[in-house]
């Protein structure tokens, strides 16, 4: 059985202990489990291991295709989520996050090859290592932004129309949400900044020109300034709640529009 097949075992177990956190916030259970917690963590060991697997003949194709950057992201996704979880209160965030690791390791682990394919002539360079761990921490800290921005609505939508007391109970405070979001757009647009900077100055290097116009290039740009725009809303204006909620989901759509063009391969920036 080879290491994409078996990428359906954390997968699986990401998604058990997205619905065990699910029941225990429909029944306003409270507090650490310890086999709840030992299934996370040793589903994150495993999907350590097996990225080892994938990464020790060839590390820069791990990087070469969205479906074999997904094996990492999932894993940065629900390691962030776990470090991040001491600025909420409750498990809805991470019952979302698990759910998005889980489903699309499972899809991945049907669609990859069992061996890699070569990375790409315009992978083999020192820039590689700096300008996509930068870009790819950054959507990854805005991916979790704009879910808690979203949990942040949804929240608030319940607050407006109250369901059971046991699951308000285990639901986070629009605060923590609010504060772990904008926590998580404050990282994460300085690392897209640098990400945006040292991609030019490596497209140059190969292309002879910064900014070609491609389509990720592009929606690279409109992330920033889409993020730009928070920043300039929330302390210039003074903005705060749904409206900054909003900006924060729309800004993860457009991240998560120029990931996945990365896999189209409709033009030279076709790898993640």
């Amino acid at each position: 059985m080879n290491s994409a097949v078996l990428l359906l075992v954390p997968g699986v177990g990401y998604v058990v202990a997205s619905g065990w956190y699910l029941v225990r916030l429909g029944r306003g259970t409270t507090g650490p489990s310890r086999m709840l917690s030992a299934i996370v963590y040793a589903s994150v060991a495993i999907h350590v291991a097996l990225l080892a697997l994938r990464m020790a003949g060839a590390p820069a194709a791990a990087f070469s295709g969205v479906l074999e950057s997904a094996v990492l992201v999932s894993l940065v996704m629900v390691v962030a989520c776990l470090i991040a979880a001491r600025y909420w209160r409750g498990d809805a965030p991470a019952a979302l996050v698990l759910l998005v690791a889980g489903a699309g390791l499972i899809v991945v682990s049907r669609l990859l090859p069992e061996n890699q394919a070569a990375a790409p002539d315009v992978l083999r360079s020192a820039w590689l290592w700096v300008h996509v761990p930068l870009t790819l921490a950054a959507f990854i800290l805005y991916a979790l932004a704009g879910s808690g921005a979203a949990m942040y609505l949804l929240v608030g939508s319940f607050l407006k129309s109250p369901p059971s007391m046991k699951v308000l109970r285990n639901l986070p405070t629009l605060d923590s949400l609010e504060r772990f979001s904008h926590r998580m757009a404050e990282i994460g647009f300085p690392l897209l900044t640098a990400g945006l900077f040292t991609g030019m100055v490596w497209a140059h290097a190969v292309w002879g020109h910064s900014l070609s116009g491609t389509p990720k290039q592009m929606t690279a740009v409109a992330t920033w300034l889409v993020y730009a725009g928070y920043f300039h809303a929330r302390f210039a204006q003074g903005m705060r709640g749904r409206r900054c909620a909003w900006i924060l989901v729309v800004g993860c759509v457009v991240a998560l529009v120029g990931y996945v063009l990365g896999a189209m391969g409709v033009d030279a920036h076709s790898f993640v």
